[in-house]
């Protein structure tokens, strides 16, 4: 193939771009591999100061389709977070190849640096949820939607999918204080509360929650959601705890620096 060729190629999406003109759901986006372009504006240190304005970029530049529509900003805004993480994942692996080298920081003892190797062919990807799309209105605009139900604490909620303009709020917080850019997510993206609409329910209310509910909680809207699951497990170098590392999607677009590589 030439060297200078892009094939593009479909990808599905596990939530789908929902289309509020026209009520549809598109599931596949045609992608292509990332450029030295892609490389060289992703590489502005203003771009590289926010996670979500890194995948803005890739996906600006390689998703050509979304449905029967080009991508614009507004179209990148919109996705959930579930689909950008999505685009990502397959767009680095067809660009870099299967392997990524990440580093996390320890919770045990607080080692930074620990290094963690993924391999794109075993990550796993959980969805499509189409066929339980929920289309509500929230405060004018309509979203999609999922049910998070915790018996053993009486909960019965109603979230929206976070997208890309949810992800812009929590980008430059969730590395400094990762529980307040959890509250502020759950805060934006909670649609009804025990049966109580979302316009009636307490800015407060996750702040007001006892933290084994809110811990249990955040696992649960964590694994409702569909798309590739980053986590993994290593072991740390100085205390030798079992640590799960979580890491964000921007993290795989660029090569394991040099002083962080481990010999």
């Amino acid at each position: 193939m030439d060297a200078m060729s892009q094939t593009a190629f479909p990808v599905t999406l596990p939530c789908g771009y929902y289309d509020s003109r026209t009520g549809q759901v598109y599931n596949t986006a045609t992608v292509v591999t990332m450029t030295g372009a892609t490389r060289k504006a992703v590489a502005d240190p203003q771009v590289r100061q926010s996670a979500a304005r890194v995948l803005d970029t890739v996906l600006l530049h390689c998703v050509k389709t979304v449905g029967p529509y080009p991508v614009t900003q507004d179209v990148v805004d919109g996705m959930t977070l579930p689909d950008r993480d999505t685009l990502v994942a397959k767009i680095r692996e067809a660009s870099m190849g299967p392997l990524a080298h990440v580093t996390g920081d320890c919770s045990e003892c607080g080692a930074r640096g620990l290094s963690v190797e993924y391999d794109f062919r075993t990550l796993t990807f959980t969805g499509p949820v189409l066929d339980a799309q929920d289309i509500r209105d929230v405060f004018g605009k309509k979203f999609q939607c999922f049910p998070l139900n915790l018996p053993k604490h009486n909960v019965k909620a109603i979230f929206r999918y976070p997208v890309g303009s949810d992800q812009h709020k929590i980008a430059n917080i969730i590395r400094k204080n990762p529980i307040e850019a959890m509250l502020i997510l759950m805060r934006s993206t909670v649609v009804e509360w025990n049966g109580i609409p979302v316009n009636e329910v307490s800015p407060l209310l996750f702040e007001q929650l006892p933290v084994n509910v809110l811990d249990d909680l955040n696992v649960a809207f964590r694994d409702a959601l569909p798309g590739p699951d980053f986590r993994a497990e290593t072991t740390c170098t100085e205390c030798g705890a079992a640590v799960d590392i979580d890491v964000d999607a921007s993290d795989f677009i660029f090569p394991l620096a040099p002083k962080t590589r481990r010999k």
